[in-house]
């Protein structure tokens, strides 16, 4: 009997939103996650177990299969709601039996530990939420869904400061946060995010996806790692662009004989690069593919042109170049960007796609660090 936590499933039909060719990650998941369990393992779901309140016929059927042939292998599974699925009753409970909530807090025992797990809430509601069970008997593991303040560089994205968990409780185990990640609160309290599912956006690419197992003393986790898509990420001008197409095809030889480490086999989920590229190079995603396309392995390429000046970069230029990349143009209008030398060497990653809470993050740093008051450098 084995406890096992996984939280952010994302179950949707595409990788990325806006990806809509790219499907199968989801339903691939599902069926590593099964292959992992041996029969008598309790799994908790740690929230965002579907992209939206509104997952759809397709994707409710695929959980529902899923769930009801995990359990009846003899594995347990239990579910909490996070913020992307929360609804009055949860999307697992409605379409199956085969699953049991536990996201209202109330006391249950899981692979013989004493467990609480709360649905995601506003900080204000889960800090009164923490305050009152201090005055009761306290679990070995609790379970949230909530963006960490402890985790969180950016001041003011975070809804939960683990400061507020009572300090009598060992493990505190979150989702919400794609990364796997694990620190110590408190001596003889830790906090760990499980990380994602499935790959949604680059800068998660790079975490390796795997169930976290808890042991028997709770403060000992381990990582089981399992397949998922091949993801490379590649950036590429003029004077690279050799370079990069003997690396992509390098890395797809790789891919070609299923030597990338825990790679989902490639006819299934085919490969996927995504691929920023300078204005000098338009032909770029068309180059790559000729590069591969003896190897046999279809590729997907997701490629974002930028501009890159050679000369300093004006507000007005920055305004252009990020053009029809969906919110960073109103993030940088907000941010003040003015004319900096050192501005055109930071267009690239900007352009870079994230979470709108990481490219704010990334303008706010730069406005703070050049442009201390635009008027003033403007005169």
């Amino acid at each position: 009997m084995t406890l096992y936590a996984l939280g952010d499933l994302h179950i949707s039909p595409t990788i990325w939103d806006r990806q809509r060719a790219i499907t199968g990650d989801s339903a691939f998941m599902l069926s590593e996650i099964k292959r992992l369990l041996q029969g008598d393992d309790d799994l908790v779901l740690c929230g965002d177990i579907f992209d939206s309140t509104e997952p759809g016929t397709v994707m409710g059927h695929l959980f529902r299969e899923w769930a009801e042939d995990v359990t009846a292998a003899g594995n347990r599974l239990w579910i909490y709601q996070g913020n992307h699925d929360k609804r009055i009753l949860a999307w697992p409970v409605a379409l199956t039996s085969a699953v049991t909530y536990i996201g209202d807090g109330t006391p249950v025992v899981i692979a013989g530990h004493r467990c609480r797990a709360l649905d995601y809430a506003p900080r204000d509601l889960l800090a009164r939420r923490l305050a009152e069970m201090g005055t009761q008997e306290l679990p070995e593991i609790l379970f949230l869904h909530q963006a960490a303040r402890q985790y969180l560089d950016i001041e003011g994205t975070w809804n939960c400061d683990l400061e507020w968990v009572p300090e009598g409780i060992p493990l505190i185990v979150l989702g919400d946060i794609h990364e796997p990640w694990e620190a110590p609160v408190r001596p003889g309290q830790l906090a760990a995010y499980t990380g994602a599912g499935h790959t949604r956006s680059i800068t998660e690419a790079p975490h390796q996806k795997s169930l976290l197992e808890i042991g028997g003393p709770v403060n000992v986790l381990k990582r089981v790692p399992f397949r998922s898509r091949a993801i490379k990420e590649v950036a590429l001008t003029a004077v690279t662009l050799e370079a990069v197409r003997v690396e992509v095809r390098d890395w797809m030889k790789l891919v070609a004989t299923g030597q990338v480490p825990m790679q989902a086999p490639a006819d299934v989920l085919p490969p996927v690069l995504h691929l920023t590229y300078t204005d000098d190079v338009p032909s770029a995603p068309q180059l790559l593919q000729e590069a591969v396309a003896d190897l046999g392995v279809p590729m997907f390429i997701l490629g974002h042109p930028v501009v890159v000046r050679a000369t300093g970069t004006t507000r007005v230029d920055l305004a252009t170049a990020v053009q029809g990349i969906p919110t960073i143009p109103a993030l940088l209008g907000k941010s003040g960007l003015a004319k900096s030398e050192r501005t055109a060497s930071m267009v690239l990653d900007l352009m870079r796609p994230g979470k709108p809470a990481e490219i704010r993050g990334r303008l706010d740093v730069l406005r703070a660090e050049f442009f201390t008051s635009y008027d003033a450098k403007a005169g």
